[in-house]
Order: structure tokens, then C-alpha cells, then sequence
């Protein structure tokens, strides 16, 4: 089987489009413009892979893609981007991510919640053991 998977963002003011576009080219990233309200733009996987991890520079040197340096310079100050990210492998399992990224000058702040965090919290709300409840995959 084969993983199959989406990425996503919500809509967020991008400040540099140019440069954006410039330093999400290696990661093979679309970004669309709100059909209604202008200077706002929502991010997207290309490969339905999910989001990449990596993409290749201009001299063919692979590069990881970090969120902080690459995109959230380009996003307005104040504003809270949400990339979600979710696939599967047929009926053998389902995953899935998100995080919140919050600009703040020049850096950024992150969190992130991952589908697999739902045992933890079932644990914890119903008092069962992590280890006696099923895992939702083969």
C-alpha cells in the first residue's frame, strides 16, 4: 500500500509574497490567495504526501523545512498559522498532525497535537491503562 496524505493551512496576511515564493520554491508548497479577502493566503501540500520534511536547494543539497525560518517570516505579526496534516495507508492506519505557529518579531512560537495523542488522553479521562486499549491500525 501506499501512504496517501494532505496538508493544509489556514488563511494567513503574508507581508513578502515575493520572498515567500522565493523560500518555499525547494519544498514543492502551493499557496493560494483568499478568493475575498486580498493579502490573505492559505498554504497547501503538492505531492499528496502530506507536508515535506525536506526539498532539494538550487544546488541539489537537501534541505529540511523549517516552518520558523522558512514561512512564519513572511507572515504578519500577531497572526496564528494552523498547518494540518493528516493521511493514511490504505485501511492499515490513519495519521495525522497539527500545529499552530504564532510570529512574534523576529522569531516564532510553535505547538503541536498529533491524532496518536488521543490514547494518552483516553488513558488519563477514563482511567484505563495506555496499553489495554487497541491501537486503531494493523
Amino acid at each position: 500500500m501506499d501512504y496517501t496524505g494532505t496538508g493544509r493551512t489556514n488563511y494567513v496576511t503574508v507581508i513578502d509574497v515575493d520572498g515567500l515564493l522565493k523560500a518555499i520554491e525547494p519544498f514543492n508548497i502551493t499557496f493560494r490567495e483568499h478568493s475575498e479577502r486580498k493579502g490573505t493566503y492559505a498554504f497547501f501540500d503538492s505531492r499528496d504526501q502530506g507536508w515535506p520534511a525536506h526539498g532539494l536547494d538550487g544546488e541539489g543539497k537537501d534541505i529540511d523545512l523549517d516552518i520558523g525560518q522558512t514561512i512564519m517570516p513572511f507572515v504578519a505579526e500577531g497572526e496564528v498559522l494552523v498547518m494540518m496534516d493528516c493521511g493514511s495507508e490504505g485501511d492499515r492506519y490513519v495519521g495525522g498532525w497539527a500545529q499552530a505557529w504564532l510570529r512574534r518579531g523576529d522569531s516564532s512560537d510553535m505547538v503541536t497535537v498529533g491524532l496518536h495523542s488521543i490514547y494518552d488522553l483516553a488513558s488519563q479521562k477514563f482511567g484505563v491503562a495506555v496499553d489495554q486499549i487497541g491501537r486503531a491500525e494493523y
